[in-house]
């Protein structure tokens, strides 16, 4: 990530210099390295998490009995608020 955030941050210097010295070949070439940098600190965070370095917890596996109770207690809390309503 450290290394795509300096490759971010040297684009942003060419695409100024480039604009600065009217130079569009410059800032052309300073836009694509900070996309290239965007893309390689994207990709290096992706790659650790799926190494198992990333913070994310694993998704648990959801079943059709846990969707139909999750949905069976939300019916019950709607019915509950309508009839507390009135």
């Amino acid at each position: 990530m450290v290394l795509g955030a300096l490759v971010v941050v040297a684009g942003l210097g060419l695409l100024v210099g480039g604009v600065s010295q009217q130079m569009t070949w410059l800032g052309v070439l300073g836009f694509l390295a900070m996309f290239g940098g965007v893309l390689v600190a994207m990709s290096r965070g992706r790659s650790t998490q799926e190494q198992g370095g990333g913070a994310a917890p694993a998704p648990r596996p959801t079943t059709a009995a846990s969707r139909s109770s999750f949905m069976t207690r939300l019916d019950e809390r709607w019915d509950r608020r309508r009839e507390n309503g009135r």
